[in-house]
């Protein structure tokens, strides 16, 4: 079976399970009332490989559902996550700590229905992004045109960050005075979460607010052109279809990160419990925890295995974590197909600029420090965890993506070129290459090696 790999992300095990049952068609079923499901989802040593098949596989499934349902029925897809949202935050605010097990399940059936907009709205946008291409003409339009409907908490985070710093600047505060402590705690409090990803890490602390603070690289939002279109009824719902996802796509990330934050209190006590670290919980999966809340014997092989390198696929329904020798068998039955001998460096336009800098590569949290004021920041795909490194760098180029994506929202806020979709950026490109970004036209000229 040939495999493509779509993007890299790194995944606590427990974090992985929660969130990728929904790509079955008995839970998408289930949760959005369609067979839904990709035959083929493969997660290994950081990356997400699918296979051609499946993905046009998935594209057939979805243009059926759309050519019976009609268009709105993408709308009500995201309304549906919105509210499975809302629930699964709810529930993980309102933890009954009397009553682990019960509490654990509750969350995990929400996390398991919000998991089915995974990588469905990923499809969904390849399709809304073709449609959108017969509107608009060119990839400046195409961003104005798909402005998010609504402010999401990456763009009010960075406007409260703004507030900060104003008052800091108006009234002649000192950055480690009391009062500008209380207004990090504040801030904190507010937005700390984002700091959790999928690895359940804690909020920010306050010498992360200062730092960013000092960078002062936060730039004003961008609230677009007053540029008018000329849209008929059917092309004007598109529009509003794509600018609601355009916000969807960060909402259900946020939405796990957040979830993954408040229930960490709860696994925390269940850790305690079971009398092992929240290393190990954390590497366990969601039934593996259950059942050793019912007493049955801990995985411990299984969880040091899985700390050392894990995996994870959905093949058909046939669910399943691996590690050890199961890891290496699998994984040499994945045969990946390899666009990196394409030597042009070109992408899409998701805003325009042309700047000069030093490139950082970027896979994983651990190195975003590495990216200092004015670096160009290439990533196989952002996530909001990478925030603080996209606030100093000076660009941003992708290997994946579309005009839809993480990175290209962030771009519009931040106002700061970014080129996406380049499949081998991170691959052309080394640490310390001086790159040229020129995302008016889309291209990244290489100007010299270190």
């Amino acid at each position: 079976m040939e495999f493509v790999k779509i993007v890299e992300r790194e995944n606590a095990p427990l974090f992985l399970n929660l969130i990728c049952h929904g790509m079955t068609d008995k839970q998408t079923k289930s949760t959005l009332g369609f067979n839904l499901g990709y035959s083929y989802y493969v997660y290994l040593d950081n990356s997400v490989y699918i296979t051609k098949e499946s993905e046009k596989e998935i594209h057939q499934k979805l243009m059926t559902v759309i050519s019976n349902e009609g268009f709105s029925v993408l709308n009500d897809f995201a309304n549906k996550w919105e509210k499975l949202g809302e629930k699964l935050i709810s529930d993980t605010k309102n933890i009954d700590f009397d009553n682990l097990k019960k509490s654990f399940l509750q969350i995990k059936e929400d996390y398991y229905k919000m998991s089915t907009s995974i990588m469905l709205p990923v499809s969904i946008e390849k399709i809304l992004e073709q449609k959108l291409k017969t509107i608009v003409d060119n990839d400046s339009d195409l961003v104005e045109i798909t402005r998010p409907d609504r402010m999401n908490d990456n763009e009010k985070e960075a406007i409260a960050l703004r507030n900060i710093i104003d008052t800091i600047t108006k009234d002649k505060l000192s950055i480690n005075s009391s009062e500008v402590e209380n207004l990090i705690k504040g801030h904190i409090k507010e937005f700390g979460w984002m700091n959790s990803g999928r690895v359940f890490k804690d909020s920010w602390t306050i010498n992360d607010i200062r730092k960013r603070i000092k960078f002062n690289t936060i730039n004003e939002t961008d609230e677009g052109s007053d540029k008018q279109f000329n849209l008929s009824v059917e092309d004007e719902q598109i529009v509003n279809t794509a600018k609601h996802y355009v916000y969807l796509r960060t909402y259900r990330m946020n939405t796990f990160m957040k979830a993954s934050f408040l229930m960490k209190p709860l696994l925390m006590k269940i850790s305690e419990k079971l009398g092992i670290s929240f290393s190990d919980i954390i590497h366990m999966t969601p039934e593996e925890i259950i059942d050793a809340l019912d007493g049955t014997d801990l995985p411990d092989d299984k969880i040091e295995e899985r700390k050392i390198k894990y995996g994870y696929y959905v093949i058909n329904e046939e669910i399943n974590t691996i590690s050890g020798p199961d890891f290496d068998t699998f994984n040499k039955k994945v045969k990946v197909t390899n666009d990196n001998q394409i030597k042009d460096l070109k992408g899409s336009t998701a805003y325009k600029g042309i700047v000069t800098g030093d490139v950082k590569i970027v896979r994983t949290v651990k190195e975003i420090s590495k990216v200092k004021k004015g670096d160009i920041l290439v990533a196989p795909m952002t996530i909001p965890m990478f925030l603080p490194a996209m606030e100093r760098a000076a660009a941003f180029i992708t290997d994946e993506g579309g005009i839809l994506c993480h990175a290209a929202i962030i771009a519009r806020e931040l106002r700061k070129p970014c080129i996406i979709g380049t499949r081998n950026a991170t691959t052309l490109l080394k640490d310390g290459d001086t790159v040229e970004v020129d995302a008016d036209k889309g291209v990244v000229t290489l100007i010299e090696q270190p």
